[in-house]
């Protein structure tokens, strides 16, 4: 088989498309649960379905395999002989030193996922979101714990009511009503911070949100940035390497940790 990691899609070895590999909550196979001791394959434990194991499996027992379920979840390690995986150079080599890694949530239930299992959240907007969509949202993040709260309905727009006892300015504001489309990327994404990572660590981003420039052409034509080594403040993280000079700062505007 062969998947590109670019497109997301999976592939027989003769070029026939098997399946788009996709993760509504952006979990990772490290982030799953162990089915069974003597099963590859994992359980979701926040959509509670079984994420089969594509190690060892042939082309035509993958096929089987969605022809029964099209809509199955799987996942593959990097000890899968039987799988060719298609990087862009600077994610599959960029990561040469070891690099703790930064992974990157891009719909809010990864993010509230992410958060309740112990990650920070780094919010960032993502491109322009449209002008119309499927469903409307509103964004807030708790200034203290960084967890987030989303509402859909303009009739229910503030995380607690105006009769509670909580602080009012304990919630910021991330982004005000706005339109999500499932044809376009979410509007918003959130770089995970591990919380045990120490101050001044470097990191491997591998998934970076920001159109960073890599490189240009005369006639204006432009790569962005997929993946970069990064620098972790403590409270803000840095594109770019440490000793590089014109770093990229994305740090969460008024937000303090515990």
């Amino acid at each position: 088989m062969i998947y590109d990691a670019h497109s997301s899609a999976l592939y027989a070895d003769d070029g026939t498309f098997l399946h788009t590999v996709y993760c509504p909550m952006a979990l990772t196979p490290d982030q799953l649960d162990a089915l069974y001791p003597d099963s590859g394959d994992r359980h979701c434990h926040q959509c509670k379905r079984r994420i089969h194991r594509l190690d060892g499996l042939s082309d035509e027992q993958a096929k089987a395999l969605f022809r029964a379920d099209p809509r199955a979840c799987i996942f593959s390690t990097e000890k899968a002989r039987n799988i060719v995986f298609l990087h862009r150079r600077e994610q599959r080599e960029g990561n040469r030193e070891g690099l703790p890694v930064i992974r990157t949530a891009r719909n809010l239930p990864a993010m509230k996922a992410a958060h309740q299992q112990g990650f920070r959240l780094l919010l960032r907007e993502v491109g322009t979101a449209p002008e119309e969509g499927e469903i409307k949202y509103i964004v807030y993040q708790h200034r203290d714990t960084g967890e987030i709260w989303w509402s859909g309905d303009r009739r229910d727009a503030y995380p607690i009511e105006r009769w509670s006892d909580q602080d009012p300015e304990a919630w910021e504001l991330v982004k005000n009503w706005f339109y999500a489309r499932s044809d376009q990327p979410f509007p918003l994404a959130a770089y995970l911070i591990p919380k045990d990572l120490p101050p001044h660590t470097s990191v491997f981003i591998e998934d970076v949100i920001e159109d960073e420039r890599l490189m240009s052409w005369n006639q204006g034509n432009s790569e962005r940035i997929h993946a970069t080594e990064g620098f972790w403040t403590g409270s803000a993280l840095r594109l770019g390497s440490f000793e590089a000079a014109g770093l990229c700062c994305i740090t969460p505007p008024r937000l303090s940790f515990p």
